[in-house]
C-alpha cells in the first residue's frame, strides 16, 4: 500500500522546547486527471492527527484520526473512498496535520516531552485511482507551517486564526509553498489498517442557560458533562479574538472551576482547556479539529460579545452502537445509569480512556475494572480488540506492561502490576464472552506466557509479588488496606484460568496454567486463611475477591465475614476500584 510512499514533513528546524506557538503542518499536491475516475481510494497515516481534503472538501467526517500508538512499533492508517471528490482536470489533495500525542511540548506529570518520536506533524499517503497507485507522498509535495492553527496541543487547546485560509477555504493556495522534505527519521512502526469505528460528532447540544458575567464575559451551561468541543457562530471584525475556556464544574460564585482534577499540578506550562479564535471579518462557523475537552460549562470572553452570535456544544466520541438499555420506576437509579452511560461514551476514544478532561490516556487499571460494563452496554468489541494490539505492542520482557497504553515509555515503574496488567487478559476474555469471538484470546496466548515468565522474575522466595497498583481510589485517603500481595495472587489465579481457556480454544495443552492456578491458591491459603476457613483481616475487598473467584474450602465463614464488614460500615463501601469490581 505504501511501498513507494515516504513520510514527509516541513523543512523548518524542529524545536523541542515549549513554545507559545506550536503550529500544525499543511501538505498539498496539485495534479491533473484526464478523465473522471471510476474509483479512487486514499490510504493515509497522518501523525499525530490528520485531516485530508480533496478540492477543498474533507474526505471524511472522522475526527482525531488515526489512533495513537507506540509509533516505533505500530502506525494505524485510514482508508477513504474519495472517487466522488475527484474531477476531470486539475485537483488538489491537501492534508492538515496536528500534534496530537506525537509532539507534546508542555511539561507534564507523565514525561511525554521525552517521547522518542517527537517531531513536526508528518504524513504518509498513497492515492489509488481505478485500482492503481497514482499519487505517493515524496519530496515533490508542498508544505507550510503557516496555517490557521497558530498553536495546537491535544490536551491543552488551540489558537485558530480564521484570517489564514484553511484547506477547505476557496482562498487556499499552496502552489508557492516550500517543498516538504522526506523524513530522515520516520517512525519505524508497522503500518496497519484501522478497522474499528471512527470518532465522530454524535450530538449537538444547545445551552440550557447563559449567564452574562459582565460586558465582556459569558458562562454557558450545556446541562450535561461530555467529551467534545463547542461550535461557534461568529461575525466579528477582522482580528477580534474570542476566548473559550472549558470546565466540568463551577465555583460557588458561578465561575469556571479551573483546578478540578488537579490540572495545574499535572501541567506546568501554558493555559489548559482553552481555545482562542481570531475572527476574519466575515460570518464564520468554527470548531476545533485538533483538541477536545471534558466539559459541561464554557466561559467565553471577548472585547465585543456581539461578535458571537451563538454557541453550541458538540458531543464527540467513538461511534459505537449501544448494546443494552435500562429503565425502572426509580428516577434516581435511572439518572445514575444515564450518568454511567454518558461517562463511558465520553471515554471511548480508540480505547477506554480515564477522562476526556485532563489525561486522555488508556489507563490499564481502569480498563480491567470496566471492560465487562463497557461490553454489557456497548458493542465495543472492535475498539477493545484494536486497543489490545497496542497493549501487546507495549509488553516488554524485562519491564512487563505499563500503566498506560499506548505509552511513550512512562508507566513501567508506576501504575502497573496485575491490577493494571490484567487488561491484556480481561479485554479479550470479555469480548469472547459477549460475542463468541475467540480470536483475541488465541492471539494473546503467546503474550500470556511471556507475561507469566516476567512475573516469575518479580517473585520473592515465597512466590509473592510486591509491586503494582493496589485497591486504587478507595475512601481511606487512598491508603491500601488490602494486602497488595493478596490482590496480586488472586489476579494471578484469574489470569491463569483465562490463559487455560485460551489454550483449550487454540487446541493446546492447559496443564501449565492449571498447575500455576493451584500454586497461587496454595500460596493464598497459606498466608491469609485462618484454620477455621476465614480470612485473617476483616476487610471488604479481600473477602469479596476470594468469594468472587471461588478461592475457599468453605464459603460460610467468608460470607459471614463479608456481612459483618458491610454492617460495620453501616452498609457503605469501604473499598476502591478493585473491591467495587468484585
Amino acid at each position: 500500500m505504501f511501498s513507494n510512499s515516504q513520510f514527509i514533513k516541513p523543512q523548518a528546524p524542529f524545536c523541542k522546547a515549549f513554545s507559545k506557538n506550536n503550529a500544525s503542518s499543511v501538505f498539498c499536491k496539485y495534479f491533473h486527471l484526464g478523465k473522471q475516475p471510476k474509483s479512487a481510494t486514499l490510504y493515509i497515516c497522518a501523525l499525530g492527527i490528520g485531516y485530508a481534503y480533496i478540492n477543498g472538501k474533507r474526505v471524511s467526517e472522522d475526527l482525531f484520526a488515526p489512533p495513537p500508538s507506540d509509533y516505533e512499533k505500530r502506525l494505524w492508517y485510514m482508508q477513504y473512498d474519495v472517487g466522488a471528490l475527484l474531477q476531470e482536470g486539475e485537483n488538489v489533495l491537501s492534508v492538515l496535520c496536528g500534534n496530537g500525542f506525537l509532539n507534546e511540548d508542555m511539561q507534564n506529570a507523565w514525561g511525554s516531552t521525552d517521547a522518542p518520536w517527537r517531531d513536526y506533524p508528518k504524513m504518509i499517503a498513497t492515492l489509488f485511482i481505478d485500482g492503481m497507485p497514482y499519487l505517493h507522498t515524496d519530496g515533490t509535495w508542498r508544505c507550510s507551517t503557516h496555517t490557521p492553527y497558530l498553536m495546537n496541543r491535544y490536551r491543552q487547546g488551540v489558537v485558530y486564526d480564521a484570517r489564514i485560509p484553511a484547506p477547505d477555504s476557496p482562498l487556499f493556495n499552496g502552489r508557492t509553498w516550500d517543498f516538504a522534505i522526506v523524513d530522515g527519521r520516520a517512525p519505524k512502526g508497522v503500518l496497519t489498517p484501522y478497522e474499528s469505528e471512527p470518532i465522530r460528532a454524535l450530538q449537538t447540544i444547545r445551552p440550557i442557560a447563559v449567564h452574562k458575567r459582565n460586558e465582556k464575559r459569558l458562562i454557558i451551561d450545556f446541562g450535561v458533562n461530555m467529551s467534545g468541543f463547542v461550535r461557534l457562530f461568529t461575525d466579528g471584525k477582522s482580528g477580534t479574538e474570542i476566548t473559550v475556556r472549558y470546565g466540568e464544574t463551577l465555583t460557588d460564585d458561578g465561575e469556571i472551576y479551573a483546578e478540578e482534577n488537579m490540572r495545574t499540578s499535572y501541567f506546568q506550562q501554558g493555559e489548559f482547556a482553552t481555545e482562542r479564535l481570531i475572527c476574519n471579518g466575515a460570518p464564520f462557523v468554527w470548531h476545533t479539529l485538533l483538541s477536545y475537552y471534558g466539559f459541561r460549562y464554557v466561559e467565553i470572553c471577548c472585547e465585543d460579545l456581539s461578535a458571537l452570535e451563538r454557541a453550541e456544544a458538540v458531543f464527540v466520541a467513538q461511534d459505537i452502537a449501544p448494546r443494552s438499555s435500562f429503565t425502572c420506576s426509580d428516577p434516581f437509579l435511572n439518572k445514575l445509569f444515564a450518568c454511567g452511560i454518558q461517562a463511558t461514551r465520553s471515554n471511548m476514544f480508540y480505547m477506554p480512556t480515564d477522562c476526556p478532561t485532563r489525561e486522555k490516556y488508556g489507563w490499564m487499571n481502569d480498563a480491567q475494572s470496566s471492560a465487562e460494563q463497557i461490553l454489557t452496554n456497548f458493542h465495543a468489541e472492535k475498539m477493545l480488540l484494536q486497543w489490545n494490539v497496542n497493549i501487546c505492542d507495549a509488553f516488554d520482557s524485562e519491564k512487563g506492561l505499563p500503566g498506560i497504553v499506548p505509552t511513550h515509555g512512562w508507566g513501567y515503574h508506576w501504575g502497573n502490576g496485575p491490577v493494571s496488567d490484567g487488561s491484556i487478559f480481561e479485554q479479550v476474555y470479555r469480548v469472547y464472552l459477549h460475542s463468541g469471538n475467540p480470536t483475541g484470546l488465541m492471539d494473546n496466548l503467546p503474550y500470556f506466557k511471556r507475561y507469566f515468565a516476567f512475573l516469575k522474575t518479580r517473585e520473592d522466595e515465597e512466590g509473592l509479588l510486591h509491586f503494582g497498583l493496589y485497591d486504587w481510589a478507595n475512601p481511606n485517603e487512598n491508603i491500601c488496606t488490602t494486602p497488595l500481595e493478596l490482590i496480586n495472587a488472586i489476579y494471578r489465579v484469574k489470569f491463569n484460568r483465562i490463559a487455560g481457556l485460551a489454550a483449550r480454544l487454540a487446541k493446546q495443552s492447559d496443564e501449565e496454567f492449571l498447575a500455576e492456578e493451584k500454586r497461587q491458591i496454595a500460596i493464598i491459603k497459606k498466608h491469609w486463611f485462618s484454620p477455621k476457613g476465614g480470612y485473617h483481616v476483616r476487610e471488604q475487598t479481600a473477602i469479596a475477591m476470594l468469594i468472587y473467584h471461588g478461592i475457599y474450602d468453605d464459603l460460610a465463614p467468608l460470607k459471614a465475614q463479608l456481612k459483618a464488614c458491610v454492617e460495620e460500615r453501616e452498609y457503605h463501601h469501604n473499598c476502591g476500584m478493585v473491591g467495587l469490581r468484585h
